[in-house]
């Protein structure tokens, strides 16, 4: 199977009825990558609610770890969903 990753951090920021959410992609080798990610996310954005995420992070032997968060929202309506989307582009090595 081909798969897709990417080489520079990216964000976008849309607003709906005053409530303000920032997507940002960056490259990570390891869940040591992603989770110095997520928590350079969270204090960048202390004030937000919820920062939700995902990852998925392709594995020397062959598998892949994957791992998401809601933070706060319903299960599975957040996280899950910017998993989903990483896995039908068919992504790794990115959060």
């Amino acid at each position: 199977m081909t798969y897709t990753t990417i080489s520079n951090h990216v964000q976008a920021e849309y607003v709906v009825k005053k409530s303000r959410f920032i997507a940002q992609l960056a490259p990570i080798h390891d869940e040591e990558d992603a989770f110095n990610f997520i928590h350079s996310v969270k204090a960048e954005h202390r004030m937000a609610r919820h920062n939700v995420h995902a990852f998925i992070v392709q594995q020397p032997q062959g598998n892949q770890r994957i791992r998401f968060s809601d933070d706060g929202e319903p299960a599975k309506t957040a996280g899950l969903p910017i998993l989903n989307v990483l896995q039908g582009f068919n992504m790794v090595n990115v959060c």
